[in-house]
């Protein structure tokens, strides 16, 4: 029956709508909202699940083609296009319904590095939106603000990502290149050490930048990132992020971020705690600023849209984690709130 019903309404969707990103079911014609086949993407690990092996591979084969790009002139969402999005391409992979040559693996990279510049804010809390052509993060037109589930709502898929691409990761390629010590190499393990200082010192004189609000208004603007400094005054270089390759074919002779989940982990570490703060109670405001992971104390407390899904990642983080110990306090504490001020009878 569960099948049946999934069949019915797939073939719905195939017969009016696609590949639009959503079917409008009284008026039987397809709605573009990121030009991503959303509903595609969305429905493939159900399909792969309910073992409807056709209807799955049907979708595996347009996902992995080059008709699935992340090139529209479409503001996405941040939230939106992780969890259904990166999240439903990651978890069609780990279902074992990708190509053999890791397609779905590589758009869902694709995608993530499309988002990172969301993350470059003071807390990791990203912005909410990025232009897929322009690369542009902005707010949208109606806030300044992220709201909670934007950013305690992301950390999973983002792992699920990065764990993905550490199984496929080509460490022979990976040691051959950086060495041991992550140190760039002549591609024999040695050391040329002449080319590496040098190229390492015009990496290091490069500034970085992270989006934050202008202080006399005008929205959003790139800031160099200040730089900490240690105690003779002379500021503190960071390392630059380690890059990784991947055994699959579909990612061959390609560079990507190691930590490509860091952004997430950032935004999460951010608010993750809010919840122990007296004055919360165990229940956190809806609304937060990406620059100083401040709560609007006016905004919402609710277990609906903007802050359900926070407390819902609190517990499965922690499972994901493998369940480290004392790491479900936040989530016990959450709802130990939830029970005294949001249940009546």
């Amino acid at each position: 029956a569960v099948a049946a019903s999934v069949r019915h309404a797939w073939r719905g969707y195939r017969d009016h709508a696609w590949p639009a990103d959503e079917l409008a079911p009284v008026t039987r014609r397809g709605i573009a909202w990121l030009d991503v086949g959303l509903t595609i993407v969305d429905a493939l690990d159900t399909l792969l699940m309910v073992g409807l092996d056709d209807e799955a591979r049907e979708a595996r084969d347009w996902l992995a083609s080059p008709a699935m790009r992340f090139d529209a002139d479409r503001n996405a969402n941040v939230f939106e296009s992780t969890i259904r999005v990166l999240g439903g391409l990651v978890a069609a992979h780990n279902l074992g319904g990708d190509t053999e040559s890791g397609h779905l693996l590589a758009k869902a990279l694709d995608l993530a590095e499309k988002l990172v510049p969301a993350f470059k804010t003071k807390t990791g809390i990203p912005i909410m939106d990025v232009n897929f052509r322009t690369g542009d993060p902005h707010q949208p037109k109606w806030t300044q603000k992220s709201s909670l589930s934007e950013a305690g709502t992301l950390v999973l898929e983002w792992e699920a990502l990065e764990e993905a691409l550490r199984r496929a990761e080509n460490f022979t390629e990976n040691f051959e290149e950086t060495g041991r010590d992550g140190i760039e190499t002549n591609g024999e393990g040695n050391e040329d050490s002449e080319e590496v200082n040098e190229g390492s010192e015009e990496c290091h004189e490069e500034v970085e930048y992270e989006y934050g609000f202008c202080p006399d208004g005008g929205g959003l603007m790139e800031f160099p990132v200040a730089r900490a400094k240690d105690d003779d005054g002379n500021e503190i270089i960071p390392e630059k992020p380690a890059l990784t390759s991947s055994n699959l074919a579909a990612l061959r002779g390609r560079r990507y971020a190691r930590e490509i989940a860091d952004g997430a982990r950032r935004a999460f570490n951010a608010v993750k705690h809010a919840v122990f703060e007296p004055h919360h109670d165990g229940l956190v405001p809806s609304q937060v600023s990406c620059e100083t992971a401040q709560f609007d104390r006016r905004s919402a407390i609710t277990l609906g849209a903007r802050g359900d899904s926070y407390y819902e990642y609190l517990l499965k983080h922690w499972i994901h984690s493998g369940r480290p110990a004392g790491g479900e306090a936040a989530y016990l504490q959450a709802m130990d709130g939830v029970l005294m001020h949001l249940l009546h009878r």
